[in-house]
């Protein structure tokens, strides 16, 4: 299985001008109802339309489209500097299909960064099938320089595509890395993933 495209290490150029979160506290507990209320929607979705869901590491009983979830709070995670492209989070998740298809899955993730008013933090997050590949275009998180210093803690979704040629059990990675100047860098805390297996 492979991803549909794929980048090299090379930093992407950043956006400017992201809004800081003023309550990092609050924004934190936003972001984790938000998660659990996503993830019910989804499971009832499923329930209405009759989906196999998977425990991640299960196998699918028979053909058809295929959910599996999986949630993590990292800890605080660092995420590794430009070069090192990792799973930035420890959170594995692993879905069984029947035969080919396409493979979608949604990462969601809590970037806290660290940042200096003289500098700028700023991470590249990538879903992959491999723990230390980047693939496809990245989804930023930044915090620019002249921003007062402060801990800022940002939201992150990520999406990508995988094609599935055979029936497997695969495994699924949030990666990424921190381009940040200076001492400015990234924590990752909660984060949670869910993939859908659509046969061909």
């Amino acid at each position: 299985m492979a991803a549909e495209s794929s980048v090299g290490s090379t930093p992407p150029t950043s956006p400017k001008g992201t809004s800081p979160v003023p309550d990092p506290q609050r924004a934190m507990t936003v972001a984790r109802v938000t998660l659990i209320v996503a993830v019910v929607a989804l499971v009832l979705a499923a329930a209405a339309l009759g989906v196999s869901w998977a425990n991640s590491g299960s196998s699918p009983s028979g053909p058809g489209i295929v959910i599996a979830h999986a949630s993590l709070d990292s800890g605080g995670g660092r995420v590794p500097h430009v070069g090192h492209c990792e799973n930035v989070t420890g959170l594995v998740l692993h879905l069984g299909v029947s035969g080919p298809g396409t493979v979608l899955v949604e990462a969601n993730v809590q970037a806290t960064l660290y940042h200096s008013s003289d500098e700028y933090a700023a991470a590249a997050f990538f879903v992959s099938n491999a723990s230390a590949t980047c693939p496809g275009s990245p989804v930023l998180t930044y915090i620019d320089d002249g921003i007062a210093t402060g801990t800022y803690i940002q939201d992150v979704s990520v999406v990508g595509s995988f094609s599935v040629t055979a029936a497997a059990t695969d495994s699924f990675y949030l990666t990424g890395y921190d381009y940040s100047t200076g001492t400015d860098y990234t924590l990752c805390g909660f984060v949670n993933m869910v993939a859908v297996f659509i046969p061909s």
